[in-house]
């Protein structure tokens, strides 16, 4: 009997030990575990599994990255018509009156609205038109070349133009080069040059509008629309804030043109090597004539230069205007411009233009966050089938807004600019590629003012790991 229990304790301590044994060592396990992960190192991602997930990320916004939206900065612009008087005592700032239908400002290293009136309102766009007329040009590939020679099809000779419509002076025995015929539309405003570059692009007037409203779709332009080249017609139409959205684009895209044709003062044509055929000793003065720039803004306005100018009785006084000081460049469109007479609508037109500049350039700057959106903050991955050493990754900033490495401020708010990163210390596995887990913000300090907010997402898609691995990642903390 005395034995038997013996046995029975021995058996029973035996268990114990086991027990105990295998307790120790899970517990050991899920130490040195936790303690692994707690040391795990970020994953490496590839260049184009990050190029993925910004796709992944894209799609389910529907944001397309190559032709962004204009923004506002969050809860404190834009400053619309009559600001909240706690808006204009935060920002300390006084709007501009401008007499015309319809404005937008814009800043054109973030796409910023800085401030607005009616710029949803449909307006036909006069000879602004000319500057999609030359973006689609350029579109096609044959007129790339700007050295390339073409002849003026008889259509578009200026003398078959409506009367008092802007001619170049296109006409018969004459060939000048593209770029001769871009800086036909956009210093003196030629409605012969923008017709001929239609013909000469399309082969039809028909053909070339639909490319021209394609072109503006792509970019986000739903409520532009073009029945010509030349913007003589008043069912062409577009809005102040299309247009300056189209305007940002244009000169993203072709941003040497404001040197080679938009800030040029004066064009003169024909000029000799545009004949073919000297018809008498007198030789070119016959032909020749020089006109001054449409856009009289060029000698008005430090830093301006360009873009584009435009009137119809339609319309009023149009203008897209763009300046440059110190580094910072603006993007004025206007619409509708009132006016009495020609001259005073070229007045009114000026002083709208030289007021709204002067508001950008007097209370706004950006602000480069290139090195702050930089994140090194690791997120660990808990339930994964990642290894326990790299179970940790270092999200990717998306931008949702036109620029990545600006933001646009007041100046006096410049030095009271704060980061604040929104991240979680752990993720749940499973994770798609592209799925948000925070955000970075930007903020006024001491303010609840947001100027910016980056959304931080998943570089990579992130597997469900095993029962027991799920179990006994629980543990971490």
């Amino acid at each position: 009997m005395k034995h038997s229990s013996k046995r029975i304790l021995k058996c029973i301590f035996i268990l114990f030990a086991a027990v105990l044994f295998c307790v120790l060592s899970f517990a050991g396990f899920v130490f040195f575990h936790v303690s692994e992960l707690k040391k795990a190192g970020p994953l490496q991602v590839s260049s184009e599994q990050v190029e993925k997930a910004l796709g992944a990320f894209y799609k389910e916004r529907k944001f397309n990255a190559d032709f962004p939206p204009l923004n506002s900065i969050e809860n404190f612009l834009p400053v619309q018509d009559r600001p909240s008087a706690a808006a204009v005592k935060s920002a300390d700032i006084e709007l501009p009156q401008i007499d015309a239908e319809s404005y937008i400002l814009i800043h054109a290293k973030t796409g910023t609205i800085l401030t607005e009136h009616n710029a949803d309102k449909q307006i036909p766009p006069a000879s602004l038109t000319k500057l999609v007329t030359i973006y689609t040009m350029l579109q096609n590939p044959e007129f790339k070349n700007l050295g390339k020679k073409v002849i003026p099809p008889k259509e578009a000779w200026a003398v078959f133009l409506p009367r008092g419509a802007a001619w170049m002076g296109l006409g018969e025995n004459q060939t000048l080069s593209i770029e001769e015929l871009i800086r036909g539309m956009a210093v003196c405003s030629g409605n012969d040059a923008a017709l001929a570059a239609a013909l000469l692009t399309e082969g039809s007037l028909e053909k070339f509008t639909l490319k021209m409203n394609e072109a503006v779709k792509k970019i986000g332009l739903n409520s532009t629309y073009f029945e010509d080249s030349s913007g003589l017609s008043e069912k062409n139409q577009t809005t102040a804030k299309d247009f300056a959205l189209f305007s940002l684009h244009y000169l993203k895209r072709y941003p040497e043109n404001l040197k080679k044709f938009h800030s040029v003062n004066e064009i003169s044509y024909p000029q000799e090597h545009n004949i073919l055929i000297k018809k008498n000793s007198s030789g070119l003065k016959q032909f020749q004539i020089t006109k001054p720039a449409t856009n009289t803004l060029l000698k008005k306005l430090e830093g301006c230069d360009g873009l584009k100018t435009g009137f119809i009785y339609e319309s009023g006084f149009n203008i897209s205007l763009t300046a440059q000081k110190n580094g910072e460049r603006f993007i004025a469109v206007i619409l509708g411009g009132h006016w009495k007479n020609l001259k005073e609508g070229i007045s009114t037109r000026e002083q709208n233009s030289i007021k709204l500049m002067n508001f950008a350039f007097d209370n706004f700057t950006s602000f480069d966050i290139r090195e702050h959106s930089k994140i090194e903050k690791t997120v660990k991955v808990l339930g994964s089938n990642l290894s326990v050493k790299t179970s940790a990754i270092i999200p990717i900033p998306a931008n949702l807004d036109f620029s990545q490495d600006y933001i646009t401020v007041l100046k006096k708010d410049e030095r009271h600019i704060e980061r604040v990163i929104n991240l979680p210390a752990t993720i749940k596995a499973p994770l798609p590629a592209g799925r948000q887990i925070g955000s970075i913000e930007y903020r006024i300090k001491d303010s609840e003012l947001v100027l910016k907010t980056i959304p931080l997402i998943c570089p990579i898609d992130i597997k469900e790991g095993s029962a027991f691995r799920k179990f006994i990642d629980g543990f971490f903390r």
